[in-house]
């Protein structure tokens, strides 16, 4: 049923849709998206900055190659 409606619905079907809004129009400049980089940033738990980003991003590789912090055998879980 949704395909069809998707195939058949044309701008102008939907009041005021003449022609659809340009998406781009409502994008951030690098200016206004400046100042809330740093708290969006916190609230996801990235760093701010190209090269702390970088660096955060080489760590996380380099941990993955280092073997597992758990000896066979033991009664513990592996903690990788």
């Amino acid at each position: 049923m949704f395909t069809y409606l998707a195939e058949e619905l044309q701008p102008g079907d939907v009041a005021g849709a003449v022609v659809y809004a340009d998406w781009r129009a409502n994008l951030l400049t690098w200016e206004q998206r400046q100042p809330l980089l740093e708290k969006f940033c916190a609230g996801i738990g990235l760093p701010n900055t190209a090269a702390g980003f970088t660096e955060r991003l080489r760590g996380a590789h380099l941990a993955c190659t280092q073997p597992p912090n758990w000896t066979p055998g033991t009664p513990t879980t592996p903690t990788w």
